[in-house]
């Protein structure tokens, strides 16, 4: 009972909320009517006259009456082209407008193509001559009997010279006579200035004057000997210059092979009182072995014909492959 009870207290408050939310719902349609009813009445007193409304129709009359009819628009579209003739138009512009573009290329190829012959043909012009100028070379150029006289010239010229074998035999021959001088100059010769000597009175050599063949005669400045390379016959020369009286020493291999001396009564040669023209000389001839030493030694007397000092002395020495 008591739960039957509460089920009705429960549906009761439920009517009740639906009651409340109709009358309010009421409230609002009569308001809403009431200003309904006042915006008509407020429209009915404001709406326009007869002549503000013919003043708004008459533009629209006549923007329509400048207007075509429905008959006029249907005509017109019939005469024009519909979306397939424009495609098919536009097809054809599009092919049109290619060759066009590829006559266009190929007419500026053909114009260079032309350009450049006639630059080339310009340029072969100008390297041509003229009429002019070639008749002036032609004018130049020898006649016939000319060139007959230029060739029989030439032929003499030709036969006027030696042939190839006799120019070797000649080259030949030539060849022999300088190898027979070669033989015959191989020399060489050095001086002696200073009248200083080194130990055991060996002449220094100080300048070579002249040397033919440097293989075969070795020589170094300011040494007493000279070397000669290859065996055989040579002529061996000097001289020592001086106011004083002495004695040479010819060494070979730092052995004496003959002496000349001024300084005794068995030599012929002597310098005289005064003279300084004279001296002691000798050409000798020796046969020398393979890398012979040659050197001269002086000893100085220190006697002056006359009694009187001399000044010092000076020489040379020379030697001849034969």
């Amino acid at each position: 009972v008591l739960e039957q009870q509460a089920e009705e207290l429960r549906s009761k408050a439920q009517l009740d909320e639906v009651q409340s939310v109709l009358d309010n719902l009421q409230e609002e349609t009569g308001r809403l009517a009431e200003e309904l009813r006042a915006e008509f009445e407020a429209g009915l007193t404001a709406r326009p006259t007869r002549t503000e409304v013919q003043d708004l129709i008459d533009p629209v009359a006549q923007s329509l009456a400048s207007k075509a009819d429905i008959d006029d628009v249907n005509g017109a579209l019939e005469h024009k082209a519909n979306r397939r003739q424009l495609e098919e138009m536009e097809q054809l512009l599009g092919s049109e407008d290619g060759a066009v573009r590829g006559t266009s290329a190929r007419l500026d190829t053909l114009e260079e193509r032309v350009g450049g012959s006639f630059q080339e043909v310009a340029r072969e012009l100008l390297l041509k001559v003229n009429v002019k100028d070639l008749m002036g070379l032609l004018d130049q150029k020898a006649d016939g009997d000319e060139l007959q006289q230029k060739l029989q010239e030439a032929m003499e010229e030709v036969e006027g010279r030696v042939t190839r074998s006799e120019w070797r035999s000649a080259i030949s021959d030539q060849a022999l006579i300088n190898e027979a001088l070669c033989a015959e100059h191989s020399l060489g010769r050095w001086i002696w200035r200073s009248g200083e000597v080194r130990a055991s009175g060996l002449v220094p050599w100080e300048v070579q004057v002249v040397n033919t063949c440097p293989d075969n005669f070795q020589w170094q400045q300011n040494t007493p000997q000279v070397v000669a390379a290859a065996p055989g016959l040579y002529e061996i020369s000097f001289g020592i210059f001086g106011k004083r009286k002495g004695t040479v020493s010819v060494l070979v291999n730092q052995e004496t092979v003959f002496v000349l001396s001024n300084a005794t009564a068995s030599v012929s040669v002597r310098p005289q009182q005064g003279a300084s023209c004279t001296g002691l000389t000798l050409v000798e001839f020796l046969v020398l072995p393979p890398q012979a030493q040659l050197s001269l030694a002086w000893q100085d007397a220190g006697v002056f014909p006359g009694g009187k000092p001399g000044g010092r002395a000076e020489g040379f020495f020379s030697a001849r492959k034969l």
